[in-house]
């Protein structure tokens, strides 16, 4: 059968992931790994489905230097700093946070109009 390879935005933590399609065994399964921004790139078999174990993820080897501060559109909870000056990193939700120069819970955004949190990360 042919594979497809998607990048896909996913609603999990920056990390590496199970592919419990393959392999319910976390600690010698394929995995797939989430970048700062949410996407991965998935290749999805022939039977057009991927699954991944969301609870528990795979043992990273070493854990990934931090090296630049977060922009506007990075998840700021896997940083350090923000970029732009007076700006503090506040969580929308558990899986979204961003650099803001202020924040009122319960505000909205135009992305999703949910609301904020706003607990301070960092």
């Amino acid at each position: 059968g042919k594979w497809w390879k998607v990048t896909h935005k996913l609603p999990l933590r920056p990390g590496r992931y199970c592919n419990v399609i393959e392999s319910d065994n976390v600690t010698s399964c394929p995995t797939v790994t989430v970048d700062h921004r949410g996407y991965a790139r998935v290749e999805v078999p022939p039977i057009r489905a991927v699954a991944l174990h969301a609870g528990v993820m795979v043992p990273e080897e070493k854990p990934e230097p931090v090296r630049t501060c977060a922009s506007k559109q990075d998840n700021c909870e896997n940083f350090e700093c923000c970029k732009d000056a007076g700006h503090r990193c506040y969580q929308k939700n558990p899986w979204w946070s961003s650099c803001l120069p202020q924040c009122r819970p319960g505000m909205r955004d135009n992305f999703d109009k949910l609301p904020w949190s706003c607990n301070i990360v960092w």
